[in-house]
């Protein structure tokens, strides 16, 4: 290569073989109005340098990879510098490389005078570094021409000494003003930088660091240690882990810390650090930079939090869908079940009405055999109930209920069932408000209760039903039993047994679930309690802890005032008459012979329009109707077309389970007795009774009035 002018710059040769590197680089020095010359390996570019070790040249930029398959030739042709020649070369690095092996820290001090742009490279970044290379070159450039023109020009050295001394003021100052100008950029960058000395004190912090961290003037944090505006785990990291780090390593980027603020406030921030070192390789101080990602963190937390609820959501869903499905499929099964238990008690219970003596002289095995036929299909209509029950499907026969009477009632027929070894105690002060539930329905689940209490103290202990009032106002919070806001009466079972971890209370409700032995429960008592407090409009909440005892809490609702039935007439010396409406024939024939033996004349009519005109045609001491009816009216608009004709008429509802809370409720406060399916002759002799059996029949002219 033919040496240049001295006073040109030279061309920049760009070696960077791997991607757009080189095209960019050549794009950008043309733009500078500098000569570049692209070469496409390491062996041309050492052709071009070893004239004179490079001295025509203005600069190198050359890519890092591009040396790591041998650069022994280049730095031979950079070793035959002149004296005043020293060939500034860019080299483009990743920062990922920053802290290299001591091989790549020896081959940068071989390249001599290096500086290290960091990728992805900005354009900005590169002017700046050829702008500074090329000042630097052309003082080289200068020196070269002073070294020349003293050695032919002795005789002026004092007026070129003179000069350069100028000229380095001139230099001097350029650098103090660039210097200062350093430091202004440093104060006024966007970004919050601060410095720290050997003892981790802050030597120096940018505008934005202080407008960031609340401070008005850097006085007020000069000097500090960095740890006072850390959190205290920040604080023991950072002198623990991070510190050390730094000292041994020399660098690390994106550390994330908890800054404290003046006010008071917790910033989230991500820190990246470099060590400056002096001329001697010893530390000087640290440059840090702080990114704030506090938005980003409660971002973040509150994505993760609406991600946990709509899991939750999801299992409720999940749970309810799963329920429900078992509701369906319990509740059809439990419906047949029952009705086939109903035939087999009706068969059972006129069997031994109407061969009771012919089956006792048979001898005391049929008598076994037919009590034992009885228990079985009476076991089979309590399963079917509870199945019910669960399913929600099992009308319930809401009444006006007494706290305190309630569970005083209980207090005999538990103290015989607990044992020995539990001692049991009522708490439930007089003048309670009344509630509505279905006596029967709450006097076996409290039982239930009580025994389930009983069974987890195996060592005895205590069983406590209590209990209160209580309001849920229309702004409270959502109330843990999910109930609306309202009036309520709470009924507790508490005990002092073993009590349930998190994982079984939280099962404990699902039907068939019980942690007793196969043959000492059914795992449908909780479940069924759950079932039967919504279904009465009302809550149930499970409180337990191992080894603390369990406490299961009932909510039913205030009641508003019922009205009582309306009673037979007094009894004459004729057999009454009753009209039967059921649409099922066995059943019919059933309910009419269970009236027969209860001396009662009884008709019967399949649907509305046969028992309509029975009632315009005759006369009726009792209706006992069935609903639903397969068409026409419901049982209860039969029963007010009923008393248009016959005022008073007394009327039993008979139901079966799929009947609602809503039409019992209705039932009953109309006047109405509600019996449920199957419905057997001792409960129908007993609501008779009630009514007062044999009443005097009305004539059919007084109806018709």
């Amino acid at each position: 290569m033919r040496p240049a002018d001295p006073s040109s710059p030279g061309p920049v040769l760009v070696l960077a073989p791997v991607g757009r590197d080189a095209r960019e680089i050549e794009r950008i020095l043309t733009g500078m109005g500098l000569p570049a010359k692209t070469h496409a390996d390491l062996a041309g570019l050492c052709e071009d340098v070893q004239p004179e070790g490079g001295a025509s040249v203005a600069a190198l930029v050359v890519a890092e990879e591009a040396l790591a398959r041998g650069s022994a030739g280049l730095i031979a042709s950079l070793a035959h510098q002149p004296a005043w020649s020293d060939l500034p070369v860019l080299v483009l690095t990743a920062g990922r490389h920053r802290r290299g092996s001591a091989e790549r820290r020896r081959l940068l001090e071989a390249l001599g005078n290096v500086t290290l742009l960091e990728r992805p490279l900005h354009e900005e970044t590169l002017r700046s570094a050829v702008r500074a290379s090329l000042r630097a070159r052309d003082r080289q450039h200068e020196t070269r021409r002073y070294l020349e023109a003293l050695r032919l020009a002795a005789e002026t050295l004092e007026s070129r000494v003179e000069e350069r001394t100028r000229e380095l003021a001139a230099e001097a100052a350029e650098r103090a003003r660039a210097e200062a100008a350093h430091r202004a950029l440093y104060r006024q960058t966007p970004i919050a930088l601060h410095s720290l000395d050997a003892e981790g004190r802050l030597q120096s912090v940018s505008d934005r660091w202080l407008e960031f961290m609340g401070y008005d003037a850097r006085s007020e944090v000069i000097g500090r240690h960095i740890t006072e505006f850390m959190t205290e785990d920040a604080a023991r990291l950072h002198r623990m882990v991070h510190w050390p780090r730094l000292l041994a390593e020399g660098a690390w980027d994106d550390v994330e810390y908890r800054m404290v603020k003046q006010s008071g406030e917790v910033a989230d921030v991500l820190v990246s650090v470099r060590v400056e070192r002096n001329m001697a390789g010893g530390f000087a101080r640290t440059m840090a930079a702080l990114v704030d990602i506090t938005a980003r963190r409660r971002a973040e937390a509150e994505l993760a939090r609406e991600m946990a609820e709509r899991a939750a959501a999801q299992e409720r869903l999940r749970q309810a869908q799963k329920m429900e499905a078992l509701g369906q499929l319990a509740g059809g099964v439990a419906h047949d079940f029952n009705n086939a238990s109903a035939a087999v008690l009706a068969g059972i219970t006129l069997l031994e009405r109407r061969h009771g003596a012919a089956l006792a002289a048979e001898g005391i095995g049929a008598l076994r055999l037919l009590a034992g036929l009885r228990e079985g299909a009476e076991r089979g209509v309590a399963v079917s109930r509870r199945l019910l029950a669960f399913a929600r499907r099992e009308a319930l026969n809401a009444t006006r209920l007494d706290p305190a009477e309630l569970l005083g009632g209980l207090r005999d027929l538990l103290g015989g069932t607990l044992g020995l070894g539990v001692r049991m105690r009522i708490e439930a002060p007089t003048g309670l408000p009344a509630f509505e539930a279905d006596q029967r329905q709450l006097e076996t689940v409290l039982i239930n209760l009580a025994i389930n209490a009983r069974d987890a103290m195996p060592g005895g202990g205590e069983v406590i039903l209590d209990a209160a009032a209580e309001t849920v106002a229309e702004d409270s919070a959502q109330h843990p039993a999910g109930l609306r806001p309202g009036r309520y009466v709470r009924l507790s079972v508490r005990d002092t047994g073993i009590g349930m971890d998190a994982a079984t209370m939280a099962r404990a409700t699902e039907p068939f679930f019980t942690t007793k032995p196969k043959d000492r429960g059914t795992g449908l008592g909780l479940s069924m309690a759950s079932s039967f407090a919504t279904q009465s409009g009302g809550g149930l909440r499970l409180e337990s802890e191992p080894g603390r005892g369990t406490t299961v809490i009932l909510w039913l609702p205030q009641a508003e005032g019922l009205e009582p039935a309306a009673p037979l007439p007094a009894a004459e010396a004729e057999r009454p008459r009753a009209l039967v409406v059921e649409p099922v024939s066995l059943t019919r024939r059933y309910l009419v012979h269970c009236l027969q033996d209860l001396a009662w004349n009884a008709a019967e009519a399949a649907g509305t329009d046969e028992a309509q005109a029975l009632l315009t045609r005759q006369g009726f001491d009792l209706l006992l109707v069935t609903d639903p009816l397969p068409s026409g009216p419901d049982g209860i608009t039969l029963a007010r077309t009923a008393r248009r004709h016959h005022p008073g008429l007394p009327v039993v509802l008979v139901i079966g389970p799929e009947a609602s809370a809503r039409l019992v409720t209705q039932a009953v406060r109309e006047g109405l007795r509600v019996l449920r399916k199957p419905v057997s002759p001792t409960e129908l002799e007993a609501t008779l009774i009630s009514l007062r059996q044999r009443p005097a029949r009305e004539s059919q002219g007084e109806a018709a009035d």
